[in-house]
Protein backbone atom coordinates (compact mmCIF):
# COMPACT_ATOMS: atom_id res chain seq x y z
CA UNK A 1 0.00 0.00 0.00
CA UNK A 2 2.58 2.33 0.90
CA UNK A 3 4.39 1.56 -2.37
CA UNK A 4 1.23 2.33 -4.06
CA UNK A 5 0.99 6.00 -2.59
CA UNK A 6 4.66 6.70 -2.88
CA UNK A 7 3.80 5.80 -6.77
CA UNK A 8 0.80 8.30 -7.07
CA UNK A 9 2.82 10.73 -5.12
CA UNK A 10 5.17 10.29 -7.80
CA UNK A 11 2.57 10.83 -10.60
CA UNK A 12 1.18 13.84 -8.84
CA UNK A 13 4.89 15.68 -8.61
CA UNK A 14 5.25 14.88 -12.21
CA UNK A 15 2.18 16.34 -13.55
CA UNK A 16 2.88 19.33 -11.31
CA UNK A 17 6.18 19.65 -13.39
CA UNK A 18 4.69 19.13 -16.46
CA UNK A 19 2.08 21.54 -16.01
CA UNK A 20 5.20 24.33 -14.54
CA UNK A 21 6.95 23.08 -17.54
CA UNK A 22 4.26 24.23 -20.00
CA UNK A 23 3.10 27.32 -18.34
CA UNK A 24 7.09 28.35 -18.29
CA UNK A 25 7.12 27.98 -22.11
CA UNK A 26 3.82 29.69 -22.69
CA UNK A 27 5.56 32.52 -20.63
CA UNK A 28 9.12 32.57 -22.56
CA UNK A 29 6.85 32.73 -25.68
CA UNK A 30 4.79 35.48 -24.55
CA UNK A 31 7.64 37.56 -23.44
CA UNK A 32 9.65 36.83 -26.40
CA UNK A 33 6.84 38.14 -28.41
CA UNK A 34 6.53 41.03 -26.17
CA UNK A 35 10.31 42.09 -26.62
CA UNK A 36 9.73 41.73 -30.36
CA UNK A 37 6.99 44.51 -30.34
CA UNK A 38 9.23 46.64 -28.46
CA UNK A 39 11.95 46.59 -30.81
CA UNK A 40 10.08 47.96 -33.44
CA UNK A 41 7.46 49.99 -31.83
CA UNK A 42 4.79 50.54 -33.92
CA UNK A 43 4.08 54.58 -35.35
CA UNK A 44 1.25 56.70 -33.78
CA UNK A 45 -0.04 60.10 -33.68
CA UNK A 46 2.48 62.09 -30.99
CA UNK A 47 0.25 63.47 -28.59
CA UNK A 48 1.55 67.06 -26.08
CA UNK A 49 2.30 64.82 -22.62
CA UNK A 50 3.22 66.11 -19.18
CA UNK A 51 5.67 63.51 -17.67
CA UNK A 52 5.13 63.44 -13.75
CA UNK A 53 8.32 62.24 -11.94
CA UNK A 54 8.01 61.78 -8.11
CA UNK A 55 11.32 61.85 -6.50
CA UNK A 56 12.93 60.49 -3.31
CA UNK A 57 16.41 59.92 -2.42
CA UNK A 58 19.73 59.30 -4.74
CA UNK A 59 18.63 56.36 -5.57
CA UNK A 60 21.54 53.88 -7.62
CA UNK A 61 21.51 55.01 -11.73
CA UNK A 62 18.90 57.71 -10.93
CA UNK A 63 21.15 60.16 -13.05
CA UNK A 64 21.19 58.20 -16.15
CA UNK A 65 17.24 57.10 -15.18
CA UNK A 66 16.12 60.84 -15.31
CA UNK A 67 18.28 61.81 -18.11
CA UNK A 68 16.80 58.81 -20.63
CA UNK A 69 13.11 60.63 -19.54
CA UNK A 70 14.71 64.47 -21.01
CA UNK A 71 16.44 62.51 -24.08
CA UNK A 72 12.68 61.94 -25.82
CA UNK A 73 12.63 61.66 -28.82
CA UNK A 74 9.11 62.87 -29.46
CA UNK A 75 7.32 65.10 -31.82
CA UNK A 76 4.79 66.93 -29.82
CA UNK A 77 5.44 69.28 -27.30
CA UNK A 78 6.11 67.53 -24.19
CA UNK A 79 7.63 68.63 -20.64
CA UNK A 80 9.05 66.67 -17.51
CA UNK A 81 8.00 67.90 -13.63
CA UNK A 82 10.02 66.19 -11.26
CA UNK A 83 9.24 66.45 -7.45
CA UNK A 84 10.44 66.71 -4.33
CA UNK A 85 8.90 66.71 -0.83
CA UNK A 86 12.11 67.66 1.39
CA UNK A 87 14.32 70.77 -0.46
CA UNK A 88 17.30 69.16 1.34
CA UNK A 89 16.52 65.66 -0.72
CA UNK A 90 19.69 64.30 -2.73
CA UNK A 91 17.50 63.88 -5.11
CA UNK A 92 17.05 67.18 -6.20
CA UNK A 93 20.62 68.40 -6.61
CA UNK A 94 20.35 65.09 -9.61
CA UNK A 95 17.66 66.37 -11.13
CA UNK A 96 18.92 69.70 -11.51
CA UNK A 97 22.37 68.26 -13.00
CA UNK A 98 19.78 66.16 -15.14
CA UNK A 99 18.08 69.46 -16.42
CA UNK A 100 20.87 71.33 -17.14
CA UNK A 101 22.67 68.71 -19.53
CA UNK A 102 19.46 69.19 -21.12
CA UNK A 103 18.64 72.72 -21.64
CA UNK A 104 16.00 72.07 -24.44
CA UNK A 105 13.62 70.65 -22.78
CA UNK A 106 11.10 71.89 -20.88
CA UNK A 107 11.80 70.57 -17.43
CA UNK A 108 11.43 71.60 -13.88
CA UNK A 109 11.78 70.70 -10.27
CA UNK A 110 9.09 71.40 -7.87
CA UNK A 111 9.89 71.46 -3.95
CA UNK A 112 6.83 70.68 -2.00
CA UNK A 113 6.19 69.41 1.39
CA UNK A 114 2.04 69.41 1.41
CA UNK A 115 1.40 65.68 2.44
CA UNK A 116 -2.47 64.80 1.50
CA UNK A 117 -2.65 61.12 3.05
CA UNK A 118 -0.44 57.84 3.85
CA UNK A 119 0.57 57.09 0.01
CA UNK A 120 3.15 59.67 -0.22
CA UNK A 121 4.10 58.97 -4.14
CA UNK A 122 0.11 60.08 -4.94
CA UNK A 123 0.95 62.71 -2.43
CA UNK A 124 3.85 64.18 -4.57
CA UNK A 125 1.18 63.46 -7.75
CA UNK A 126 -1.30 65.64 -6.51
CA UNK A 127 1.18 69.16 -6.20
CA UNK A 128 2.11 68.20 -9.73
CA UNK A 129 -1.45 67.70 -11.17
CA UNK A 130 -2.43 71.29 -11.05
CA UNK A 131 1.22 72.49 -12.64
CA UNK A 132 0.94 70.19 -16.11
CA UNK A 133 0.68 72.43 -19.01
CA UNK A 134 -0.66 69.24 -21.58
CA UNK A 135 -3.55 67.36 -22.21
CA UNK A 136 -1.70 63.89 -21.50
CA UNK A 137 -0.37 62.79 -18.09
CA UNK A 138 2.46 60.41 -17.72
CA UNK A 139 3.40 58.76 -14.69
CA UNK A 140 6.83 57.68 -14.52
CA UNK A 141 8.50 56.28 -11.35
CA UNK A 142 12.18 57.20 -10.90
CA UNK A 143 13.66 54.10 -10.96
CA UNK A 144 12.78 53.54 -14.74
CA UNK A 145 15.35 53.84 -17.49
CA UNK A 146 13.76 54.43 -20.66
CA UNK A 147 14.38 53.97 -25.04
CA UNK A 148 14.04 57.53 -26.48
CA UNK A 149 10.33 56.25 -28.40
CA UNK A 150 9.02 55.57 -24.87
CA UNK A 151 6.84 58.66 -24.59
CA UNK A 152 5.65 58.45 -28.24
CA UNK A 153 4.74 54.44 -27.13
CA UNK A 154 2.95 55.14 -24.23
CA UNK A 155 1.18 58.23 -25.37
CA UNK A 156 -0.07 56.89 -29.45
CA UNK A 157 -2.98 54.66 -28.02
CA UNK A 158 -5.16 57.62 -26.42
CA UNK A 159 -5.51 59.21 -29.54
CA UNK A 160 -8.00 56.42 -29.67
CA UNK A 161 -11.07 57.98 -27.31
CA UNK A 162 -11.79 54.02 -26.18
CA UNK A 163 -8.77 54.35 -24.64
CA UNK A 164 -8.71 55.18 -20.94
CA UNK A 165 -5.10 54.25 -20.19
CA UNK A 166 -1.61 53.11 -21.14
CA UNK A 167 0.72 51.22 -19.33
CA UNK A 168 3.92 49.02 -20.30
CA UNK A 169 6.32 46.20 -18.83
CA UNK A 170 9.45 46.43 -17.09
CA UNK A 171 12.51 44.00 -17.08
CA UNK A 172 14.90 44.27 -13.84
CA UNK A 173 18.89 45.55 -13.94
CA UNK A 174 21.24 44.98 -11.14
CA UNK A 175 21.76 48.37 -9.51
CA UNK A 176 25.33 47.38 -8.36
CA UNK A 177 27.31 43.28 -8.18
CA UNK A 178 25.70 42.81 -5.17
CA UNK A 179 23.55 39.25 -4.56
CA UNK A 180 20.32 41.22 -3.00
CA UNK A 181 21.05 43.50 -5.68
CA UNK A 182 21.27 40.96 -8.61
CA UNK A 183 18.41 38.61 -6.60
CA UNK A 184 15.92 41.04 -7.26
CA UNK A 185 16.50 41.74 -10.78
CA UNK A 186 16.58 38.16 -11.52
CA UNK A 187 12.83 38.11 -9.53
CA UNK A 188 11.44 40.67 -12.10
CA UNK A 189 13.29 38.95 -15.09
CA UNK A 190 12.06 35.67 -14.72
CA UNK A 191 8.77 35.62 -12.24
CA UNK A 192 7.05 38.72 -12.65
CA UNK A 193 7.46 39.42 -16.65
CA UNK A 194 7.06 36.53 -18.10
CA UNK A 195 4.12 36.13 -15.57
CA UNK A 196 2.94 39.23 -16.74
CA UNK A 197 3.04 39.08 -20.37
CA UNK A 198 1.46 35.70 -20.53
CA UNK A 199 -1.64 37.11 -18.56
CA UNK A 200 -1.69 39.83 -21.05
CA UNK A 201 -1.16 37.77 -23.61
CA UNK A 202 -4.73 35.72 -22.58
CA UNK A 203 -6.33 38.99 -21.76
CA UNK A 204 -6.38 37.68 -18.41
CA UNK A 205 -3.72 40.10 -16.68
CA UNK A 206 -6.05 43.30 -15.90
CA UNK A 207 -2.94 44.97 -15.44
CA UNK A 208 -1.69 48.81 -14.81
CA UNK A 209 1.94 48.55 -14.10
CA UNK A 210 2.73 52.04 -11.95
CA UNK A 211 6.08 52.16 -13.26
CA UNK A 212 4.59 54.16 -16.32
CA UNK A 213 0.86 55.44 -16.44
CA UNK A 214 -0.48 57.96 -19.11
CA UNK A 215 -3.81 58.78 -19.54
CA UNK A 216 -5.61 62.22 -20.47
CA UNK A 217 -5.97 64.40 -17.91
CA UNK A 218 -9.97 64.85 -18.04
CA UNK A 219 -10.53 61.04 -17.80
CA UNK A 220 -7.99 61.75 -14.26
CA UNK A 221 -10.66 64.15 -14.13
CA UNK A 222 -13.51 62.34 -14.18
CA UNK A 223 -11.83 59.79 -11.38
CA UNK A 224 -11.68 62.54 -8.95
CA UNK A 225 -7.75 63.17 -9.89
CA UNK A 226 -5.03 62.06 -7.93
CA UNK A 227 -6.52 62.52 -5.13
CA UNK A 228 -8.85 59.45 -5.36
CA UNK A 229 -5.77 57.27 -4.40
CA UNK A 230 -4.37 59.04 -1.73
CA UNK A 231 -5.19 56.45 0.69
CA UNK A 232 -4.27 53.39 -0.66
CA UNK A 233 -0.82 50.97 -1.45
CA UNK A 234 -2.00 49.66 -4.39
CA UNK A 235 -2.79 52.82 -6.29
CA UNK A 236 -1.70 51.57 -9.74
CA UNK A 237 -4.40 48.59 -9.70
CA UNK A 238 -6.73 50.77 -8.34
CA UNK A 239 -6.33 53.30 -10.93
CA UNK A 240 -6.60 50.89 -14.12
CA UNK A 241 -9.97 49.57 -11.67
CA UNK A 242 -11.09 52.94 -12.17
CA UNK A 243 -10.35 53.61 -15.49
CA UNK A 244 -11.69 50.61 -16.51
CA UNK A 245 -15.31 50.80 -14.58
CA UNK A 246 -15.88 54.56 -16.78
CA UNK A 247 -16.06 51.62 -19.58
CA UNK A 248 -12.64 52.56 -21.15
CA UNK A 249 -9.86 50.46 -21.84
CA UNK A 250 -6.15 50.03 -20.68
CA UNK A 251 -3.70 49.25 -23.18
CA UNK A 252 -0.30 47.88 -23.53
CA UNK A 253 2.16 49.71 -24.72
CA UNK A 254 4.74 48.18 -27.00
CA UNK A 255 7.79 49.54 -25.08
Amino acid sequence: MAEAFLHGIGLLAGLLALVGAVLAGLAARAAWRLAALAAAPLPGPALAASVLKPLHGAEPGLQANLVSTLAQDHAAPFEVLFAVRDPADPAAAVAESAMAAAPGIPARLVRDPRLHGPNRKVSQLINLEGLARHPVLVVADADMRVPPFWLGAVTAPLADPAVGLVTCLYRGEPADRGLWSRLAALGIDWQFLPNAALGESMGRAYGCYGATMALRAETLARLGGFAALVDLLADDHALGAAVRRLGLKVVLAPV
